[in-house]
């Protein structure tokens, strides 16, 4: 294993089978990410789409869940994803939620 996967971060990718690919490599390698894990998961219903990331989450033992499809708004009103933001950092497009608001990732 090189040094550069060491400091990587384990992700799990969820995002919608028309996410962008390139938005989505960009977020990957602005939190320089080591995605184990990438799931299509087309669902509208939050708690459903977290109840799904947390599994995936605990089987891939990440530290980071990509969603940039996740809009703050809904991570902060949903009380699954604000479980899940406690346990992970979850990297959206518009930013990073996690159990501290002011933590960036690398």
């Amino acid at each position: 294993m090189s040094d550069q996967q060491n400091c990587q971060s384990r992700a799990v990718v969820m995002r919608p089978a028309d996410h962008d690919a390139e938005n989505l490599e960009q977020l990957i390698q602005r939190h320089n990410l080591n995605v184990v894990f990438t799931t299509v998961t087309d669902t509208d219903v939050l708690r459903v789409a977290a109840l799904i990331a947390i599994q995936h989450v605990l089987d891939y033992r990440a530290e980071v869940l990509v969603a940039p499809h996740l809009t703050m708004a809904d991570a902060r009103s949903s009380r699954e994803w604000r479980a899940l933001a406690e346990l992970v950092h979850v990297v959206t497009a518009a930013g990073v939620l996690g159990s501290d608001p002011d933590l960036t990732l690398p």
